[in-house]
């Protein structure tokens, strides 16, 4: 006669944790000998519990990078609104400059030539001559490369009122 191995629910011969942390190699020695559709049940469970696992960490890895990204677009937003602040202030500077042109265009039409000079760049104290007038080109010291257009300092005193 042949003799029957008591079959014992999948539960009672490994539990959850156990199944899991088994190898393949390992699980398959502990499985041997049970009968063919225990351990079938004993696998489809351990994937099942595997699975689980698996969309448990995708789940949380999404959600991990979803808050990352929120905190990068906030930063972000930040920044998009310190760059308008930025560019609203450098257009009231270049609005101020092209309205201070104007008037110098202006004063230059009605004192006539003889009193501009045109620049190489910057204009110190040292550059001006005792009358407040500007030397000519050869005269002056080079402090750096922008080109500008004076007039005499009290003509643009008058206009302006700076």
């Amino acid at each position: 006669m042949r003799q029957e191995i008591p079959v014992q629910p999948p539960e009672q011969v490994i539990n959850d944790d156990e199944l899991m942390s088994f190898s393949v190699r390992e699980l398959n020695r502990r499985l041997r000998g049970l009968p063919k559709d225990q351990v079938v049940q004993l696998k489809q469970r351990r994937r099942t519990l595997k699975n689980r696992g698996y969309a448990a960490n995708c789940r949380e890895k999404r959600v991990t990078q979803k808050e990352s990204l929120e905190v990068e677009q906030d930063r972000l937003k930040m920044e998009v609104e310190k760059l308008a602040v930025e560019n609203a202030r450098q257009r009231e500077a270049l609005d101020d400059l092209h309205r201070k042109y104007k008037s110098l265009l202006h004063v230059t039409a009605k004192s006539g030539p003889e009193k501009i000079k045109v620049l190489s760049g910057p204009l110190t104290i040292a550059d001006l001559n005792k009358d407040n007038t500007i030397p000519g080109p050869s005269h002056r010291q080079q402090d750096g490369p922008v080109a500008g257009v004076m007039v005499k300092q009290e003509i643009v005193d008058q206009r302006l009122g700076d």
